[in-house]
């Protein structure tokens, strides 16, 4: 995993949000703002705890907002 091949936890996170926020195709700067502020967030969640916490915060993340989409 590409995680595991960076060495310093800087790089771990600062990858990992670009490329987090990439992914999700950001077309304006707020929504550039707020993948990059989430991916930050959740990268640190997984620096800090190593563990699947991040990965259940974006599954919770996308089923908030899945929801939100009905109203």
């Amino acid at each position: 995993m590409l995680w595991d091949k960076c060495q310093s936890p800087f790089l771990q996170l600062a990858l990992t949000t670009v490329l987090f926020t990439w992914a999700h195709s950001p077309s304006t700067l707020d929504a550039f703002l707020l993948y990059a502020s989430l991916g930050g967030c959740l990268g640190i969640v997984r620096l800090k705890t190593d563990s699947v916490t991040a990965s259940l915060a974006h599954l919770s993340w996308n089923s908030f907002v899945f929801a939100l989409s009905f109203l």
